[in-house]
Parts: structure tokens; sequence; C-alpha cells
């Protein structure tokens, strides 16, 4: 697919914990040509880095655009950076990457800007800025994954939460009882441990359960009552979580997303029966799904470059 236009041309890539997306991306958030590519199989971020300029410049030939059209690049890492250096100090999911600056390497192989910031980050923004009609004042989105991730926008500024944590948010703990599970972020209790993809595989396995979200999905679907109390688990601690969340930073709109919910319908199902009577009880909250699915992190990495270089 072509830009019939001379317009400028962004790069929007979602480094996950499963797998990486390079997308390139047009003004109005329209994806031309996407690529992906596990991130799991490497070791090194100069190994890793250099796949990525090459998927860049693959993505440009597949929409037939000159890489001078392309005016900034957006980088999306997961985990805490350091805003001013561009390094990821901490990645849970991705602990090789840790003290790399990744952006500086990806800029000096195609010769472009690269602005970095969290998958979590580009994720809300991408979803943001891609919602029709008035903005919202306090808009959060709440992201599964290989991880569990939030991003907060306020009065059209994406916010930082608990920017000093060195683990996983606090507003993310969903169980502070002494049986808690430990995370690996180094605490107790986070939501990870119960809701993220790698969590619910696990417990599917333990439930002798085969075949990763899609055979839990299906076993589901099925009536099986060990996946539907996997799921149901989840979904409930989900929603005490979101409570917690909502009623603290006062939210207006909550938007849910990721890609287990892609592979797991039935979690997004039961998570929006667990969350029903939140709404009323929180005052008026939206509570809305995903409008880019797994390509939010690409539309808003790339969106977010264009602000900071156009």
């Amino acid at each position: 697919m072509s830009s019939g236009t001379n317009q400028p041309l962004a790069f929007g890539i979602d480094v996950g914990g499963t797998s990486t997306r390079v997308g390139l991306v047009d003004g109005g958030g329209a994806v031309l040509s996407l690529r992906r590519r596990n991130t799991n199989v490497f070791d090194s971020p100069a190994a890793f880095g250099a796949s990525i300029a090459e998927d860049v410049n693959l993505a440009c030939a597949a929409a037939r655009a000159s890489t001078a059209r392309v005016s900034s690049i957006g980088l999306a890492l997961p985990g805490l950076i350091d805003p001013r250096t561009g390094t990821l100090i901490r990645s849970v999911n991705l602990s090789w990457l840790e003290g790399s600056r990744l952006g500086e390497s990806v800029a000096t192989a195609l010769g472009r800007r690269v602005v970095t910031l969290t998958d979590a980050d580009a994720a809300t923004w991408g979803e943001y800025r891609s919602r029709p009609g008035p903005a919202p004042d306090r808009f959060m989105h709440f992201r599964f994954g290989t991880g569990i991730a939030l991003g907060y926008v306020s009065a059209k500024l994406l916010t930082p939460i608990e920017p000093d944590r060195r683990g996983h948010l606090d507003l993310l703990i969903a169980d502070r009882s002494k049986r808690a599970l430990f995370c690996r972020c180094g605490k107790r209790g986070c939501l990870d441990t119960i809701a993220s993809g790698p969590a619910l595989i696990e417990a599917a396995k333990v439930a002798g359960i085969g075949g990763g979200l899609a055979g839990l999905q299906t076993t589901w679907e099925k009536g099986d009552a060990a996946a539907r109390n996997i799921v149901e688990k989840a979904a409930l601690a989900s929603s005490a979580v979101l409570s917690r969340i909502i009623c603290e930073l006062n939210l207006s709109v909550v938007n849910i997303g990721g890609g287990v919910l892609e592979h797991l319908p039935a979690l997004a199902s039961d998570l929006r029966f667990s969350t029903a009577d939140l709404a009323a009880a929180s005052g008026p909250v939206l509570l809305e799904p995903s409008m880019r699915g797994d390509n939010a992190g690409v539309v808003g990495a790339a969106l977010w470059a264009f602000g900071k270089t156009m």
C-alpha cells in the first residue's frame, strides 16, 4: 500500500516481550506497511538494533515509499527509560536490553532522529489519538500482554504514574496477602502473576490445558470448569485493580486492550461482566475496547515522534 501524497511519514517501532512490530505510519495514523518478528530470539542489543533497521527499510520498500519521506521514528520500549539519555533502565521481560541506548543505535543505522518512550505510553497515545469526538480529560489505556501495563493521559498530556518506581506500578498490585506470588519485577502480588499472557498459559498448563491462550480459549468455550476458573480469576483480579485505579485517578475513560485479549476474548468477556457494576460505583466512567488492537503501540510511537519533530 502506498501513500498517494508527498506528506511526511514516520515509523513506529513497538518492542514487546514476545514480538516487535515496525510500522510505517502517515500523519493521520494510518499504517501503510508493517513488519513483525519475534523479540525473544535475540539476546544482544546490537543484533536487535540491526534487525530493526533492516525492517524499517523493508517496510519502506513494501509501501513503495522513499526513506527520504520518513521525518521521524518513534521507538517504544518495554520498561523504565531515562528521559535524559534514552537508556533502558529496567525491563522485566527483556533484561538483555537493560542499560542499552537502542534509540541511538537505530538512529545511527538509519540516519534519522529517534524518539523513545515506553511501550505502555506509546499504546496509550495511539488509542487516545484514535478516539473520535472530544478528547477526555482523564484517559487510561489498560493493556494485557506479556506483562500488564497502563498509560495515563491528563489534560491532553501523557502523564507518568509513580515515575521513580523500579518494579511494576504499586497500582497494579492485585494480591496483598501472604500467599501472593513473587513477580519477576521483584514485588509480590502483581497482576502480572495472574492475568498476563505467561501467567495464564502457565495456569492452563498446570490444569492440563495445552495450546497456549488459543487452547485456553477453546477449552473455555467448551464449558470446561478449570478453564472458566482460570479466566474468571484473572478477570476478577483485573476488575479489582481497575476499580482502585479509577477511583484514585478519577478517570473519565478507560480503554482496554492488548494481545492477550486478541487471543483470549473470553477474558475480555468476563472482564466486561465483572466490571458491569464498576462504572456505576465509580461515577461516570466509560469502559471501552481498544480501537487499534496490537497496532496501538506502533501508531502511538509514530504519532508521538511526529509531534516531537514537526
